[in-house]
């Protein structure tokens, strides 16, 4: 669980909103070494899970899911390992005026030309580090987290 804590979303077919995206009112928390949600799923309880799925989904509808989990060097050799395609972006390149979710993971799938698995960043001063979940579904993403975990 990163600092700023996790949440898991799924949007709803075409979903264009961030009320259109359900996710954990109040994030998931660490309890005892284990994840805990907060609160309850709820559609708009998350604007930052929201916006990486709401981009997510504009370039394949398909992949309606993500979950944002703590940043380490071993987390993304896990997940490679894993045979998750991983792609980064740098925060330090993020132009003036635009939201770093919308523009970061956009320029890692423009680049790409595809949607990959993991999208992570080293962050930047004030900014934590963060490693993102994305997938068809929640129980697709929320299995490989549970497996990035157990392999941690």
């Amino acid at each position: 669980i990163p600092e700023v804590r996790s949440n898991i979303g799924k949007g709803i077919p075409n979903a264009v909103l961030e009320s259109d995206v359900a996710a954990v009112n109040g994030r998931m928390v660490d309890m005892r070494g284990h994840m805990h949600p907060v609160g309850n799923v709820d559609f708009g309880a998350s604007g930052h899970v929201a916006r990486i799925i709401l981009v997510v989904m504009g370039y394949d509808a398909t992949k309606r899911s993500g979950m944002n989990i703590r940043y380490s060097e071993r987390a993304v050799q896990v997940c490679e390992e894993m045979g998750l395609s991983c792609a980064s972006f740098r925060r330090q390149e993020e132009p003036v005026d635009v939201n770093t979710m919308d523009w970061g993971v956009s320029s890692v799938i423009e680049r790409l030309g595809y949607v990959p698995d993991m999208v992570y960043d080293l962050g930047d001063v004030g900014k934590e580090p963060m490693i993102r979940i994305l997938g068809e579904n929640a129980v697709d993403v929320a299995k490989m987290v549970v497996e990035i975990a157990d392999r941690l």
